[in-house]
This record gives C-alpha cells, structure tokens and sequence, in this order.
C-alpha cells in the first residue's frame, strides 16, 4: 500500500516518457501527478479517476468534498429584483418581453446605484449583469447561436470582460488580460505558465510596483472538446500551485487558491488546495451557464411561431 500522492506521482512518473502519444486522459493523469495534483472534478472514467476503481473515487470524494458557496447571504437582492422575475410574459412577442425587462432594468440601476451609495453594490453588479445580458441578446445574438462559429475573443470581449472588470471595481485588485507569466518574485523557480487572465495584488517595493497573483482565468470558445477542456483544467490547477507555493514559501499561511475556467458562455469556478504533504486536491466550487439560464426565454427562435417557455427562476440567483 502507498499514500494516494504517491500512488498519483508513481503513475505518472511510469507515463511520462509517453506523453505526447498518451490520449487526453493519461496526458492529465501525467500532468497533474508529476505535480502532485488529484483532482477530483471530472467523473469516473475520467482523467485521474481511473488510477482508482470506482469505489475509491467515491471514498476520496467523501474525503475531500468539494466546499460550496454559501448563496443565502444573496437572497435580499432576488427580493429586491423580483420585478424582473415576474414581468416576463408567455405568449407575448421576443420584442416585448426584451424591452420591458430592458426599461424594469434600467429604473432599478437608478435605484440601486454604487456611485452614490456603496452599500448597493451586490445590487448594482447583478443589475448591469443582467443590462449585459439583454444587450448582448439584442445586439450579438450570435454568441447564442450553435450554427455560428465563434472564438474565445468573442466571448472575452463583448461578456466576459466587462463583467469581470465590474465585479472587482473598487476592490484594490488588478486584472491583468492576455498570456502572460505569473510572478515569482523572489522565488528561484522557471515559470512559463500564462493565465488569459490573472487577479493581481500590486504592492510598491522599493519605488517599483511588484505584481502578487491571487487567483488565474482560462478561457475557450464554447464546446471546446474534451482535450481543450482538460488541458486548460490542468494548466489552471498547475497555476494554482505555482500560487500556493509562492505564498508558502514567503511563509504566509495560504493553501488553497480558486480559479475560474470559461467556456464560452460557460463559467467553472474550481479550487486547489494543499491537504497534506505533498497532496493537493482540486475540487469544483460551482458551474453555470448563461446558455442555461436565458436561452430559448428571450432568445428569438428561427422558427416565429415557437412558443415561448417561461422565464427561469434562477435568473438573478
């Protein structure tokens, strides 16, 4: 019997010499356990869930479960926003249904706006979420559209950056777009990891500004495929450990960093963390779709005549 970071890094070390004729699931197994990585994301028969049988992936799930976000804390902002919930009307035109949630949209950002009062702001991002949303049915339906081939600058550029760029106004953290390496200063260690997006903390050392990652982003088109997918999941969790063990060897007390994995209108917010020596442990925090949430609701079908569904309850959640 050996611990499960030895039985992961043993299988690893015994594929490595194969890696670039290995399929996805051995690249991943390869990857992540010469890093000492178990991720415990993907279902079985999945990347690493095949180093063990069926019943030991469920005990280690058991073992390490995945922490969820608590979403009660939001449940005043659905409240407040149930304008938007109930103003949607089935049988009435694509036209309609848009341009009254458009103006309910529009009076409740005067309402609820962090310019003037701080104490809005939870209120004031889901409200220019949902503008973002409306706006980008209207005026890039193709985002939505499966017959449309897109790249992840389509997604990056007209939803995902704005949003992100929203959500941490004000919070003294930078995003920093496009590949570039994550900072290991003062950290004898070759790094050529490069995030599409990384949230940074500057600091001033010295007169010069020192860049600390807190968190990183991969993003890919829509549907990306299972080796695109796992790919970028493997670069996120060996991006995450690069962060960890940055903060370690500072000698702050940090051990387990979130990250976010975007697929087109898809969001994956996963988390690594050390749970013992020589053993970190991924797990996935949350996943949602816009797709999921709007589609076929406000979204003009081909055919005219298609009845509209009513409108989804988790909308503003």
């Amino acid at each position: 019997d050996c611990s499960v970071g030895s039985h992961i890094k043993n299988k690893a070390l015994e594929l490595h010499s194969s890696f670039k004729s290995s399929d996805t699931n051995k690249q991943t197994i390869i990857s992540l356990g010469l890093n000492s990585i178990l991720s415990l994301t993907l279902n079985y028969p999945e990347g690493q869930s095949t180093l063990f049988d069926p019943a030991q992936w469920r005990d280690l799930k058991r073992k390490f479960p995945r922490r969820k976000y608590e979403t009660s804390q939001y449940d005043h902002i659905k409240y407040k926003l149930h304008l938007l919930l109930s103003c949607h009307k089935v049988g009435n035109s694509w036209n309609k249904n848009w341009y009254k949630l458009y103006r309910i949209t529009k009076a409740l950002q005067k309402e609820y706006d962090a310019e003037e009062n701080g104490e809005c702001e939870e209120e004031d991002f889901c409200l220019f979420f949902i503008e973002s949303i409306l706006k980008l049915q209207k005026h890039h339906a193709y985002l939505f559209d499966d017959n449309v081939d897109k790249s992840k600058w389509d997604y990056i550029c007209k939803l995902w950056s704005p949003i992100m760029e929203k959500l941490f106004a004000g919070s003294s953290l930078r995003l920093k777009w496009g590949d570039t390496k994550l900072s290991l200063a003062d950290i004898e260690a070759t790094n050529d990891l490069k995030p599409d997006l990384r949230i940074l903390q500057d600091e001033i050392v010295q007169r010069y500004n020192r860049e600390t990652d807190i968190a990183a982003f991969e993003v890919s088109k829509e549907d990306p495929g299972v080796q695109k997918f796992q790919s970028d999941h493997c670069k996120l969790m060996l991006e995450c450990k690069t962060i960890i063990d940055m903060y370690i060897s500072k000698g702050f007390d940090v051990d387990n960093v979130d990250c976010i994995q975007i697929c087109g209108l898809d969001i994956i917010i996963s988390n690594l963390c050390l749970s013992a020596p020589g053993l970190y442990i991924g797990n996935e925090l949350f996943y949602g779709s816009i797709k999921g949430w709007v589609r076929g609701t406000w979204i003009a079908y081909r055919d005219s005549k298609s009845k509209l569904p009513p409108a989804p309850p988790n909308l503003v959640a």
